[in-house]
């Protein structure tokens, strides 16, 4: 960890269900049937899966109403993140705290707006959607056990809180390719294959502010302005393309939060 200022034990790191790395680690041929039976070892996680999957963005006109449906509808890439989230919301984010409550929706609303953008850039979707899920864990986790206040959240991990969350996702045992990107989720031009990720996750979280569901600026600011030109530059998208994006993007929440 950075500096010794938080460094979370074993005892102290929620447990994330073992059906998420499972998912995460099927092959992407995997068959329905397969799918299927995965997730049903899990019926607690099974059950929050379809409670969010109730939601328009999903159910369309036609209600998911079970496992199978699910797994037709959106496939074993739209189940990971679905599994993902569910996890997530239960494991670390389970704080009545407003200040968690209000980064899982901040982490909400950038995961679903990196859906959007990655329809106009060349960015593998289910990774960025996963790492904007992931991108506060490693502050959360200081604040539910009361390492840190709302006050002086960020003033003690702006530093640390990627290594910290670099450190959950590796314990999680999720894919190799999410604790990189997690590490450096802040960090446009470090040299490696997640800056694609970190620029989607840079244009989410600057829509996501335009839009009302940022977060305090003592919790975690907005991105810069100059970040987010690089981010734009760096996925090859004009400044013209944004104000498509958010209209999208603005669609896609409503449908998603209802």
């Amino acid at each position: 960890m950075h500096q010794g200022l938080f460094e979370p034990s074993r005892d102290s790191i929620p447990d994330v269900p073992a059906l998420v790395p499972k998912l995460m680690m099927l092959p992407e041929d995997a068959s329905r049937h397969d799918i299927v039976a995965l997730l049903r070892e899990d019926a607690e996680l099974c059950e929050a899966v379809l409670h969010i999957a109730k939601k328009p963005y999903y159910s369309g006109r036609r209600p998911i109403t079970n496992i199978s449906r699910l797994v037709d509808r959106i496939g074993l890439s739209g189940v990971r993140g679905l599994a993902l989230q569910a996890a997530l919301a239960r494991a670390v984010f389970n704080k009545p705290s407003a200040t968690m409550q209000d980064m899982w929706k901040h982490s909400l609303a950038t995961a679903y707006i990196t859906r959007v953008i990655c329809q106009h850039a060349a960015v593998h979707s289910e990774t960025a959607f996963a790492v904007a899920l992931l991108q506060h864990v490693g502050l959360a986790l200081p604040l539910a056990l009361n390492e840190v206040s709302d006050d002086d959240m960020w003033e003690r991990l702006e530093y640390a809180h990627e290594a910290i969350a670099g450190f959950l996702v590796k314990s999680w045992s999720l894919p190799e390719s999410l604790c990189t990107a997690v590490l450096q989720h802040h960090r446009l031009g470090a040299g490696v294959a997640s800056d694609e990720i970190v620029a989607t996750l840079i244009i989410a979280d600057f829509i996501a502010n335009n839009m009302e569901r940022g977060l305090e600026p003592w919790v975690h600011p907005p991105p810069l302005e100059s970040d987010v030109e690089a981010a734009l530059a760096h996925l090859d998208l004009s400044a013209t393309r944004l104000p498509v994006i958010e209209r999208a993007a603005a669609t896609m929440l409503q449908s998603t939060e209802t």
